[in-house]
């Protein structure tokens, strides 16, 4: 080997291994995780809301799930109805602001499904985004369009984290112990349909206005 090939060699700058993060939901693509984990969540969700309804809601604690599934396959970290309102709030303490959009929330009959839809649209004044957000829930449920309406500003608002922070946010929550251990049973994991597949056709919506929230109801 030449001296200036020797010297090239030695300034080669060393490639340094990245420490393994703890997983979060952005981690994974959708069709690697089962349906059954986002049902689990989400239903840990309606708990929540159940309890802010009722003025119960306790922010120091369950800010986080841990999802663990597949038999020990995978562990999923996603931030829960709570944690996603706190996240929010940071970004409301730094500046941001955000308002249902006019109109909204607006209430989705189907006659022939069991379920009511809520769709939600909101913004950000000051950096002119604006994100739409839906859910639904049980016709039969007699908190359904409360809880249909909480779920679909809670997805509206998590677009709104970028990905960045909420991954500082799952870090800071899981070093407080704020986290909420849900053990999924393999038996109850069917997977999501690969993109692409066939999907059920849905008849053409009644779109009628639902009872609108104040500002101060976001938060």
């Amino acid at each position: 080997m030449s001296k200036k090939s020797k010297e090239k060699e030695e300034k080669k700058v060393p490639v340094v291994q990245e420490p393994v993060k703890q997983p979060t939901e952005l981690t994974y693509t959708r069709r690697d995780i089962p349906e059954s984990v986002f049902v689990a969540m989400d239903k840990a969700d309606e708990l929540m809301i159940i309890e802010e309804l009722k003025g119960e809601l306790d922010f120091a604690k369950d800010l986080v799930y841990q999802v663990n599934f597949g038999g020990g396959r995978g562990v999923v970290t996603a931030l829960s109805y709570k944690g996603i309102k706190e996240a929010i709030h940071h970004t409301v303490r730094v500046g941001q602001q955000y308002e249902i959009k006019q109109g909204y929330p607006m209430r989705v009959d189907r006659p022939d499904e069991d379920s009511i839809m809520i769709m939600m649209v909101i913004r950000n004044p000051v950096s002119g985004e604006e994100f739409a957000g839906s859910a639904q829930c049980e016709k039969t449920d007699k908190f359904a369009l409360a809880k249909a309406t909480s779920k679909a500003q809670r997805n509206a608002l998590k677009s709104f984290i970028p990905e960045a922070i909420y991954v500082k946010v799952v870090e800071e929550f899981l070093k407080g112990k704020k986290v909420r251990v849900i053990d999924m049973k393999p038996a109850a994991e069917p997977t999501v349909a690969p993109t692409g597949a066939p999907q059920p056709t849905v008849p053409k919506p009644v779109v009628q206005p639902a009872a609108k929230k104040s500002g101060q109801d976001m938060f």
